[in-house]
C-alpha cells in the first residue's frame, strides 16, 4: 500500500484497491500478483505497477490506469469513474466521412509546382533555341499551372481552418509564399509576350517550389 501511495500520489488510498477482504485478493490484486510473479521478485515497483495500467482488471470497460487516477476502484466493477469523467472520442462530422481533412490538398499541389517549373524551364529552351513554339508551350503550362495553384492554396486554406491550426511559423510562410507565386505567375502571364516574361516566370517557378518546401517541412519534418 505504501508503495502504491508513493507512485500514484494516493495518501488515502485503503487495502481495498487490492483486497476484498485481505488477504484474499480482488482481480485488480491478482493482476498484480501474476505481474509480481512474471517479474520474478517480492518486490513491488513502480514499474509493476505501471506494467497492469493497461488492463482492465474488473472488466467494468475502464482501464485500471483511468481508474487510478479517477480515484475509483480497479479491483471492483461497481467503482467506476462517471461518463462525463471519461474521454471522449470526437465524432467524425459528414463532411469528415465523405472529404478527408486535407481536402486533398497534398494531390492537388503537384501540379502548380511540376508546371510552374516546366514553363520556366521551357521558356529557356525558347530563348536558348530561337524556337517560338518553346514560348507557346510554356505559357500554356502556365495557365493551367495558375489554375491548379489557385486550387492549391485553396484547398490548403480549408485543410487549415478545418485542423484549427494557428497560421504562424511555417504554416504562415508556407502560405506566403505559395501566394506570392500566384501573384508573380499572374504577372508573368501579363507580361507573356514581353522580354519581362522570362524572369517572371523563373521567380514564380522558384516560389512554387520554396512554397513545396515549406510544405513538405510541415509534413515530413
Amino acid at each position: 500500500m505504501k508503495k502504491f501511495k508513493e507512485v500514484y500520489g494516493k495518501p488515502s488510498a485503503q487495502c481495498i484497491t487490492c483486497h476484498t477482504k485481505p488477504p484474499e485478493r480482488n482481480d485488480y490484486g491478482k493482476d498484480v500478483l501474476a505481474a509480481l510473479d512474471k517479474a520474478k521478485t517480492p518486490e513491488l515497483t513502480a514499474e509493476i505497477l505501471k506494467s497492469v495500467e493497461s488492463l482492465d482488471s474488473d472488466k467494468d470497460g475502464v482501464l485500471n490506469g483511468d481508474e487510478i487516477k479517477a480515484g475509483t476502484l480497479p479491483g471492483n466493477p461497481t467503482s467506476k469513474p462517471a461518463p462525463e469523467s471519461r474521454p471522449v472520442e470526437a465524432k467524425s462530422s459528414a463532411l469528415d466521412n465523405l472529404v478527408p481533412k486535407h481536402t486533398f490538398h497534398p494531390a492537388i499541389v503537384h501540379f502548380p509546382i511540376a508546371l510552374l517549373a516546366v514553363a520556366a524551364f521551357l521558356e529557356f529552351l525558347s530563348r536558348w533555341k530561337k524556337n517560338e513554339g518553346f514560348h507557346s508551350a510554356s505559357v500554356i503550362n502556365l495557365a493551367i499551372g495558375l489554375v491548379s495553384a489557385a486550387g492549391a492554396i485553396t484547398t490548403g486554406i480549408i485543410f487549415w481552418l478545418r485542423l484549427g491550426a494557428k497560421l504562424e511559423g511555417t504554416l504562415l510562410i508556407h502560405l506566403i509564399v505559395a501566394s506570392a507565386s500566384i501573384l508573380v505567375g499572374i504577372g508573368a502571364y501579363t507580361q507573356r509576350s514581353k522580354p519581362a516574361y522570362i524572369w517572371l516566370i523563373l521567380l514564380s517557378g522558384i516560389l512554387v517550389m520554396v512554397a513545396g518546401h515549406f510544405g513538405g517541412s510541415m509534413l515530413y519534418g
